[in-house]
């Protein structure tokens, strides 16, 4: 991560849109880099204070060492949990090594004790690395986190494989430094009191192995701190090309040597890794549930009629069966473009949004667009009609969401989605949002997730959100799959409660080109004189006041300037700054703090290209397909995505080629809401 800005770059923000003053009571703010875009959120009066008592704190990594409670014979399993722990396990790589991993949830009646059956394909070329790691933590209590293991002598499970491995295990120092301790080759530690035995159900020999790993007197292990173990990690050996595969699971830690059989019946070997990684299949295979996409272009669509048949068929070819169409009013055409859409089997829901749609002094205006949708619905038969609504209004855009003016905006919102549903239910279509995947988590800055009361009931924003609609598209944009922070993880409570109260969740990806982004953070009382450091100006030119008066000074817009390192020697000021800032009536400065990098391959298919997607495509429906809150997937948006999907010589399709832009999982040990000050 860069340490200061790169250049030079403006905006400008009038402070009472934020509930704000003047830059002269500001005491903290995020300020947000990309390319030539500077933009500026959090602004704050006051630091704000860190607090513990979240209510709901499930993304969060527990800082605390947990000591687990062994059984009557010195013995705990691990990975036992009746509901999926999808926090517990992810897979890292660096091209053009490629690396995969899936988890199995295997049944009471194959598997008593231990549910959770990984399987690790790592094709390892000349250069890069991959491998997968397991958070002990999560695998046992569903909280990333760290395991005190000074009450056990032995950590163990049993693996089959071909290829070779390298075992690797990470305490808390390792943990944060996103990287593990290299113990051995991981055949080194096979129990050499276990043989590889025939199977009772088969002749073909079993490769179960067991792996007894010695906390008490290894060498290497006497260099981590026991009392905060987090990971374990299994690495293809980067010094052997070709592929490796292993399956492993029955993860136990031990006061005395474990039992020497495994709590699983034997089975026949893995097939081979080769076919693996190597199969390709030569026909795409459509989704159980199609996927949607969002149409923002509709106006222009409408304008030339004679590309329907284009965008039906790249439509139909992508496996899109449901588009979110942007309402461009009762205009000549759209009653036949829905009719088109319908004849080629895709649904369409009415699709509009914008950030100012939250403040009460609009909500007339979705109440126009409602009443002239109700008004297109009645006067069309079924075919031409439209098969839902979907709003994208995103409110945490405007000024003062995560500041003073957080609790009006929530309410607001509330409100007019509960109007919305009320209008929709009337209609006899569904209401679906775009919601964010960070809503449900824990604030970065002060520990606490939002939560609203509204109406008399009290609970997480999302929630309410969920409650007053019927399905939503979750912006759930990363492009890792699994692990903490990943794809599944973060839909987690967004998916319980569609569960729970019979609604939907549809899984939205990113295929926009989005800009690397530099996240900043200044904060204390600003300073006339300016630092040696890089910094952020605040300035305001005689003109643009109008006048002495501290009412026109709150409203007129303030112009806000990052200057980078060395814009001005130490020994002069005006001399060398910017014209603009130079010649400014009022300035204030604050240094500015790096914070987090955001690459745009963390967030968005874009850059990592058609292959990559279309695996996460086959993996997400093959984790999640199962669960009955899943609606499916969206990608966002159309345009962005038939321009990657034109990078491919087919249409979404099998591929082992992974990621080729080699990218390791950048926050797969740390919480993703370092994002959400945007």
């Amino acid at each position: 991560m860069s340490a200061a800005p790169s250049g030079s770059t403006k905006t400008s923000l009038v402070f009472s849109a934020w509930g704000l003053k003047d830059p002269e009571s500001l005491r903290f703010g995020v300020l947000t880099q990309s390319e030539n875009t500077l933009s500026l959120s959090r602004l704050s009066t006051t630091l704000p204070r860190h607090s513990n008592s979240s209510a709901l704190a499930m993304n969060a990594i527990s800082k605390e060492s947990l000591k687990l409670t062994a059984d009557d014979q010195g013995n705990t399993l691990l990975g036992t949990l009746s509901a999926p722990s999808f926090q517990a396990f992810g897979y890292f790589q660096k091209a053009p090594t490629t690396a995969r991993i899936t988890v199995e949830h295997l049944n009471r009646e194959t598997f008593t004790q231990n549910q959770q059956q990984f399987d690790l394909t790592v094709l390892q070329r000349d250069q890069g690395y991959g491998g997968a790691w397991v958070n002990l933590s999560a695998l046992a209590t569903s909280t990333t986190g760290f395991l005190d293991l000074r009450d056990y002598k032995y950590l163990s499970f049993w693996v089959q494989s071909e290829g070779q491995f390298r075992l690797k295990l990470a305490d808390r120092r390792w943990f944060e430094k996103e990287d593990a301790l290299d113990l051995g080759a991981l055949s080194d530690f096979y129990s050499p009191f276990v043989k590889i035995a025939q199977s009772v159900q088969t002749p073909t020999p079993s490769n179960w192995r067991q792996v007894i790993v010695p906390l008490e007197n290894h060498p290497e292990v006497q260099r981590l701190d026991r009392s905060a173990i987090a990971n374990l990690v299994l690495q293809a050996d980067p010094a052997i090309p070709g592929p490796h595969h292993i399956i492993f699971r029955a993860f136990g830690l031990h006061q005395h040597l474990p039992p020497k059989t495994p709590p699983f019946s034997l089975e026949p070997p893995p097939r081979s890794s080769k076919a693996l990684v190597q199969k390709v299949p030569t026909a795409p295979k459509a989704p159980t549930l199609p996927y949607h996409t969002w149409i923002w272009n509709t106006e222009e669509i409408l304008t030339h009629p004679d590309t329907w048949s284009t965008l039906l068929s790249r439509l139909q070819n992508l496996f899109i069966g449901e588009v979110y169409l942007q309402w461009p009013g009762n205009k000549e055409g759209l009653a036949g473009l829905i009719e088109r859409f319908h004849e080629s089997g895709i649904r369409v829901h009415a699709l509009d949004g914008a950030p100012h749609f939250a403040e009460t002094a609009h909500h007339q205006t979705v109440f126009d667009t409602l009443d002239a949708l109700a008004h297109f619905q009645t006067n069309q038969p079924l075919i031409r009609r439209f098969d839902g609504v979907h709003y994208d209004i995103e409110p945490y855009l405007l000024p003062g969401f995560f500041g003073l003016r957080q609790k009006a905006l929530t309410h607001s919102y509330l409100s007019l989605v509960k109007a919305m549903h009320q209008r929709t239910q009337a209609l006899k279509i569904p209401l679906g949002l775009s919601l964010p995947f960070w809503l449900d988590m824990p604030d970065e800055f002060t520990g606490t997730t939002l939560w609203v009361e509204f109406e008399g009931v009290a609970a997480p924003l999302y929630a309410q959100l969920q409650w007053h609609s019927d399905y939503i598209a979750l912006m759930d944009y990363k492009t890792q799959l699994l692990g903490q922070g990943g794809i599944v993880d973060s839909a987690q409570n967004e998916l319980r409660f569609a569960q729970k109260h019979n609604k939907k969740v549809v899984i939205g990806l990113e295929t926009m080109d989005l800009p690397d982004e530099q996240l900043f953070l200044f904060k204390g009382p600003p300073r006339r004189e300016r630092p040696q450091e890089s910094s952020v100006v605040f300035y305001q030119g005689a003109g643009a006041m109008g006048s002495n008066t501290k009412a026109s000074q709150t409203e007129a817009p303030w112009q806000v300037q990052v200057l980078p390192p060395n814009t001005i020697p130490n020994t002069a000021l005006a001399t060398s700054l910017p014209p603009e800032v130079a010649s400014a009536q009022t300035r204030w400065y604050w240094p500015l703090t790096p914070y987090a990098q955001v690459k745009s391959e963390q967030l968005s298919f874009a850059k990592k290209g058609p292959e990559a997607l279309t695996d996460i495509l086959q993996e997400a429906e093959n984790t999640l397909g199962q669960d009955p809150a899943f609606g499916g997937i969206a990608l966002h948006h159309s345009e962005s995505l038939f321009l990657l999907m034109a990078e491919a010589e087919d249409s979404f399709h099998f591929t082992s080629k992974g990621d080729p832009c080699g990218l390791t999982s950048v926050f797969a040990f740390n919480p993703s809401s370092k994002v959400i000050s945007r």
